[in-house]
Order: structure tokens, then sequence, then C-alpha cells
């Protein structure tokens, strides 16, 4: 896994505490690290850590095939932990079904 002494490397680990552990994609500088998130109803929301280049952020796309939105794939960038708590918060509402529409 990504080194704990990167921003991105911090934010895999409390990912993955989060959500369990992702599956991973080696790529040329790191890997990519990718979660399911199961429903009860069938249409599971998908978290993709990527942008290995980049170890003083943390990219995540946030892809949702129930989505209400007109665009059912959300890319949010994190520099602090406050953001990345923030986001974590949104993707459990959203999880859960409880995000507004």
């Amino acid at each position: 896994m990504g080194s704990i002494d990167t921003f991105r490397g911090w934010a895999l680990r409390r990912l993955t505490e989060e959500f369990g552990e992702p599956k991973v994609l080696k790529v040329e500088r790191d890997a990519l690290y990718r979660w399911v998130l199961h429903r009860a109803h069938g249409l599971s929301v998908y978290l993709t850590l990527d942008s290995p280049e980049l170890p003083d952020m943390a990219h995540l796309l946030i892809s949702d095939p129930s989505s209400q939105a007109i665009e059912p794939i959300a890319s949010r960038s994190m520099r602090t932990k406050e953001e990345l708590e923030a986001v974590i918060k949104l993707i459990h509402r959203q999880w859960n079904g409880t995000a507004e529409r």
C-alpha cells in the first residue's frame, strides 16, 4: 500500500479503515485502489483512489449508478485531513441513501 509518509498514503489508510480492504491495480508509480460499497437494493457505490503521481493530495472518484444527479460520477480532490473526513461523511450518507438529492 501507499506510503504513510504522504497525504495520499494517509488517505488510503483512512479510507481502508472506513470501507475495508480495497482491490488494488498496480500502475507505474504505485497503485489505484477501488472499493465497492454494496447496498441492499443491489446498486453499489464505487470509490476509486487514483493519481499516485500526486502524493500530496488524494483524488477520489465516487461512482453511483443509482444517483439522481445529472452526473453519476463525482470527483473530489483533498489536501487536508478535514477535507477527507468531510468526504467520508458524504460517502456514508450517499451509500446509506440519506444524501440530499
